[in-house]
């Protein structure tokens, strides 16, 4: 069976609208007898400033769910919420059209919050708001960071190629430690010796500072002059 309601675009309820429901709570309900049970009914209603598109079980109870929630003041748009905390639902974006974002996108999440893939489907960006952030503070400028160890990775290494944490910097070939920088600049009680006297800038004399290293998974202490 099949209706057809003809309206208009004049300014009033009866010439601009061909279906008004009017109320302190109009809702639009649909029943899809075929479903299975607690899942045949669909809502759209309005409440004060807010319009709801929703889940509701078969004994229309206050068992709904939003799905689509719209919040306006006066005739201006505040708010447009998709699905609800109750179910945390995913989102599914069909197509290869751009997405544009005019506005800042907050992603709040404990693990992995933005993932980024290609079709393969390989991760490309992962980020999380826990473990790190790329980002700047100019326009110039890129940072990248984490709140513990920074992992760079290489294609097939099988493993970080190089580790940045807030006291060393780590270098690795094939998963395995093959150059530390370990420590800030230090100095120490040993006499070195066999140092040539032809080295760069306007002073002379020993070291100022040894730079500790490990290569290989051994201590070293690279010398660091004055110049």
């Amino acid at each position: 069976m099949q209706f057809t309601f003809a309206g208009g675009a004049g300014s009033t309820d009866l010439l601009r609208n061909s279906v008004l429901l009017s109320s302190t709570l109009p809702i639009l309900s649909f029943k899809a007898t075929g479903s299975a049970a607690d899942a045949k009914y669909w809502e759209q209603l309005a409440s004060g400033n807010v319009f709801v598109i929703q889940t509701i079980s078969d004994d229309l109870s206050t068992t709904s769910n939003h799905a689509l929630q719209f919040t306006r003041s006066g005739a201006a748009l505040t708010d447009v919420a998709l699905g609800n905390a109750t179910n945390n639902n995913s989102f599914t974006f069909l197509g290869t059209g751009a997405s544009t974002f005019t506005g800042k996108v907050n992603v709040n999440g404990d693990s992995n919050a933005l993932i980024v893939k290609n079709s393969t489907p390989t991760a490309v960006v992962q980020l999380s708001t826990v473990l790190g952030w790329v980002g700047s503070g100019s326009t110039t400028d890129a940072a990248i960071g984490a709140n513990g160890t920074l992992n760079i990775y290489a294609t097939g290494s099988g493993g970080p190629s190089m580790a940045i944490t807030s006291s060393t910097i780590k270098f690795l070939v094939s998963n395995v430690e093959a150059f530390t920088v370990n420590a800030t600049p230090t100095t120490g009680t040993q006499n070195p010796s066999g140092f040539t006297n032809n080295k760069p800038g306007s002073t002379s004399g020993g070291p100022a500072s040894w730079l500790g290293v490990t290569v290989g998974g051994t201590q070293r202490w690279i010398p660091l002059y004055p110049n």
